[in-house]
């Protein structure tokens, strides 16, 4: 039922979508006001992650990326979900960024904050037991396993991740199953107070079962 319930808002999202991106290029520029008021905040959380929190990068990148979209929404296709499409054109912009000044270094980000992209089942486990421990374990993940978790965060397909990382989607599901048994090995060695104190096993059982969730 929640499958059900989370597929049909997510189809509602793109009609809405859909609907904003015919809009203006019928003429309406309000419409992409509100396109882009509706994944701002997902676009900046996205690039603050990738460039390592490097601000003055991500609001040049962040720049870049919306008027890149602007330019190429008439190219925009019905199938696509404008959300991956516009995270695959600010990524993009990012390397694009870093290979101009021969110092790209990929998304090690280290530990900064989650980006606050809407709750997800993941972000309640969070807000509501240690979000800095697991803040830091996800911080730790090698570079493309980290952003297949973020974007899980965000509900996007794996089809879609796969887009984005430009690989197969077996490969964005082995990064996923990887980052899973990596965050549980962070959770068990904080449990056994090898890593810091970590409250109780409950909740590294309670983070552990919303991890193996978005993976289905």
């Amino acid at each position: 039922m929640k499958k059900e319930t989370a597929s049909a808002q997510t189809t509602n999202e793109q009609a809405a979508d859909i609907s904003l991106i015919r809009r203006y290029l019928a003429g309406d520029a309000a419409a992409f006001d509100l396109l882009y008021e509706r994944y701002r905040r997902v676009v900046y959380g996205y690039l603050n992650n990738f460039c390592a929190g490097r601000k003055e990068v991500v609001d040049d990148v962040y720049q870049q990326a919306w008027i890149k979209a602007l330019n190429h929404l008439p190219r925009y296709r019905d199938s696509n979900s404008f959300m991956a499409w516009i995270i695959r054109i600010a990524r993009n912009s990012a390397v694009d960024y870093f290979r101009r000044y021969s110092r790209f270094s990929g998304f090690d980000g280290g530990e900064e904050r989650l980006p606050d992209l809407g709750e997800s089942p993941l972000q309640t486990v969070v807000r509501r037991q240690d979000e800095t421990r697991l803040t830091r374990e996800i911080g730790r993940l090698p570079a493309e396993q980290r952003e297949v978790v973020l974007l899980r965060l965000r509900e996007l397909p794996f089809k879609e991740i796969a887009k984005i990382q430009g690989v197969s989607i077996n490969t964005a599901l082995g990064r996923m199953r990887y980052a899973i048994l990596a965050l549980r090995e962070g959770f068990e060695a904080a449990e056994s107070g090898t890593d810091g104190a970590f409250p109780d096993r409950g909740t590294a059982n309670g983070v552990e079962d919303e991890l193996s969730k978005i993976t289905s």
